[in-house]
């Protein structure tokens, strides 16, 4: 029974936003924000992912305008907890 309570904590929001179609496009709408600012910047940021398997959680990114940048946003990041980026 427990894992039920925690499940139904977990998504109560859902429906508050919609429901399941309603988050889905919100998040496709957010990630796109992501992506499109990749790929407007001009080859100062790039994705290493195809289009068709991005993900709307997870939006990968390199910084190869400039390694080093890329190197101490990783080594900042790390320091403020922020790993596996």
């Amino acid at each position: 029974m427990a894992l039920r309570s925690q499940n139904s904590n977990q998504t109560h929001h859902i429906p508050v936003q919609g429901g399941i179609e309603a988050v889905y496009e919100n998040n496709k709408k957010k990630a796109g924000i992501v992506y499109d600012a990749i790929a407007g910047s001009d080859g100062f940021y790039a994705n290493p992912v195809a289009e068709d398997v991005r993900s709307l959680m997870n939006v990968p990114f390199t910084i190869p305008s400039n390694p080093d940048l890329e190197k101490e946003f990783i080594s900042g990041a790390t320091a403020q907890g922020l790993v596996r980026l």
